[in-house]
């Protein structure tokens, strides 16, 4: 007579207090390990270099960067020695040295990067590798909130609220009472044309008298002011993307309340600054909403201008989302911060090369090798003749 025994039935006897009756039946005291032992490590071994290999992207001004790129690194050019040590510890992430950056900038020379493909976080930097992102045209510009709006003017006006340069408000509707009679009951908000922090109560508004210091400041410096339509915002989001392809959605903002307190203490404490709360993650329906709308905006930049052919560009674009549930864009960071974000930064570097990292395709190996183990050590048929 053959009794067989597989591991997930044997397990069951010893918990309902039957084990020296399976033990003596089989004449095992426990199953073999070994062939499940090396089931896994072998599957761990196969899978890791699969998971690494390099995978072309369907969006056609991605793909242009991959193949491009190759079989080469990807490095980041920054003058943020902080945000190189964040990557590097964390997810190693390699990053162009900030001083060797500062002494070819000082010389007047240019650092090349044979073999390389470089992501230039930040302006004028005088590095060049084989393959450049964000040393072309666009970046500088599109981080003033102007230039930003007619650019995207061009491609997606939907996309965006009603946006002037300060000055230019001023020439269309007369004077500073004009204009305030143009926005009307929608409201407006004034604003710095470049730079991210700081919230809408920061911001000149229709509300602010008209002898306060800050208005006082944008009407004596239009030209670094810009005035957009008060859009009520839901809620607002950092949506990453390399050239017209989304990879990230964060939240920009917390809403009021204790855990937006207790963050910006904390945030603070550590010199961060206060306001953001962009390593939380947008996910399921809303994230591919929001997904598909930068999309959308951005592929006229592939369509009509340089992005994906002649240029690479990465930016991180703020979003907002209307009460209704549709998304505008607000503006554009192409040296931003959040790139210090090392889960970020790594899943730029993997869109832009089409590999996963080491750390990603070894702990996936990993994964799939204690999977496959666990399921041959439970179907394993143990077959003992009595």
């Amino acid at each position: 007579m053959t009794l067989h025994f597989d591991n997930a039935v044997r397990r069951t006897f010893k918990l309902a207090g039957l084990s020296d009756y399976i033990d003596a039946v089989t004449g095992r005291d426990e199953p073999d390990y070994a062939i499940p032992s090396a089931v896994g490590a072998g599957t761990a071994a196969l899978a890791t270099p699969y998971l690494m290999r390099k995978r072309l992207h369907d969006n056609p001004t991605v793909r242009a960067l991959q193949e491009q790129i190759g079989d080469r690194a990807l490095e980041f050019a920054t003058g943020s020695p902080q945000a190189a040590n964040i990557r590097r510890h964390i997810f190693g992430g390699k990053d162009v040295s900030a001083d060797m950056v500062d002494a070819v900038r000082e010389s007047g020379g240019r650092y090349a990067r044979p073999g390389k493909a470089v992501l230039h976080h930040g302006y004028g930097l005088p590095v060049e590798g084989d393959v450049n992102i964000n040393a072309g045209a666009l970046p500088g510009p599109l981080s003033d909130k102007a230039n930003f709006d007619a650019v995207m003017r061009q491609v997606a006006p939907d996309a965006l609220p009603e946006t002037y340069r300060l000055d230019q408000a001023m020439r269309q509707y007369g004077d500073y009472d004009g204009l305030k009679r143009h926005f009307g009951d929608r409201g407006y908000v004034i604003k710095p044309s470049t730079g991210s922090l700081g919230s809408i109560d920061d911001f000149v508004q229709e509300t602010t008298p008209d002898n306060a210091r800050s208005v006082r400041e944008a009407l004596d410096n239009p030209t670094g002011f810009v005035v957009q339509e008060k859009i009520p915002i839901k809620n607002e989001y950092r949506v990453h993307a390399l050239n017209t392809e989304p990879f990230t959605a964060t939240y920009r903002r917390m809403p009021e309340g204790r855990m937006r307190d207790t963050w910006n203490s904390v945030s603070s404490a550590v010199g961060a600054g206060e306001g953001g709360f962009a390593h939380l993650p947008v996910t399921g329906g809303k994230r591919e909403r929001m997904h598909q709308f930068v999309r959308e905006s951005l592929k006229g930049l592939a369509e009509e201008g340089p992005v994906g052919s002649t240029e690479h560009l990465h930016q991180a674009l703020d979003v907002a989302e209307l009460p209704d549930g549709s998304f505008k864009l607000i503006e554009s960071n192409p040296v931003p911060g959040t790139l210090m974000n090392p889960v970020v930064s790594r899943k730029l570097r993997n869109l832009a090369t089409g590999r996963r990292g080491v750390p990603e395709s070894l702990a996936g190996g990993v994964a799939t090798g204690v999977g496959t183990g666990g399921a041959t050590m439970a179907g394993q048929e143990v077959y003992d003749e009595i």
